[in-house]
């Protein structure tokens, strides 16, 4: 893998957020919402990710030694997201070119805090009834890139999961503890075919737990959640 390359995959944190973009459509319900902004609230420009993989894929067709390591989300292929079938289609593109190793992990502990934050703004905090959910923390998932992007090309990457599957209840409880709030949490059925595949666990690597900080080790270690 070029250097030049390396750095476009990786970046601040040691990896691009691959569920950047998805809240609002989360939010929507039915994935009928193009999806926009990510845990730092940047826009997200459908298509622009399909356009570089495809120039990447072009380069790794005539440069032998070019090796093209990406990460995704655990689910990208099951979830009916318009942001996840977009991170589809660019798997896709890549896997037209040689050689690649895809990475697909769970949810960055960044999302879930951004999430719960916003649902926190309402005097009763609603979160997706039956769901679970695997934040990982983003280092542990950048250390897993490396070692991959280091080695021979593997393909389809074992997916990485978060130390710990937790409820979206749970998970909010902490958050609250986290920033002072003493609102209830309200377990909610959300409809639509989202909210179904959420529940179904297409998001979770129950079997591929990884290492670094749990939830509650990143939320004590993070000031920009106590805004």
């Amino acid at each position: 893998m070029r250097p030049q390359q390396h750095e476009e995959q990786c970046g601040k944190g040691g990896v691009e957020a691959p569920h950047r973009g998805i809240s609002d459509e989360v939010a929507a319900g039915d994935g009928s919402e193009s999806g926009r902004g990510h845990v730092r609230g940047e826009q997200h420009e459908p298509g622009a990710d399909q356009a570089l993989a495809a120039e990447t894929a072009g380069a790794a067709t005539v440069d032998a030694d070019f090796h093209v390591p990406m990460v995704k989300g655990v689910g990208v292929d099951r979830i009916p997201l318009r942001y996840y079938q977009e991170k589809l289609a660019v798997e896709r593109l890549i896997e037209s070119g040689a050689p690649w190793t895809i990475l697909r992990t769970t949810q960055f502990h960044e999302l879930v805090r951004d999430l719960l934050r916003r649902l926190a703004r309402f005097p009763v905090v609603p979160v997706p009834a039956g769901t679970s959910v695997q934040p990982i923390d983003v280092d542990a998932a950048a250390a897993r890139l490396l070692e991959l992007a280091a080695a021979r090309p593997a393909g389809r990457a074992p997916d990485l999961g978060g130390p710990q599957v937790r409820t979206a209840t749970d998970l909010a409880r902490s958050y609250l503890r986290h920033a002072r709030s003493r609102r209830p949490v309200l377990p909610v059925p959300f409809p639509g075919r989202v909210a179904r595949a959420y529940r179904e666990g297409f998001h979770l690597a129950p079997d591929s737990p990884g290492g670094g900080r749990t939830f509650d080790e990143f939320l004590a270690d993070d000031r920009e959640g106590e805004r």
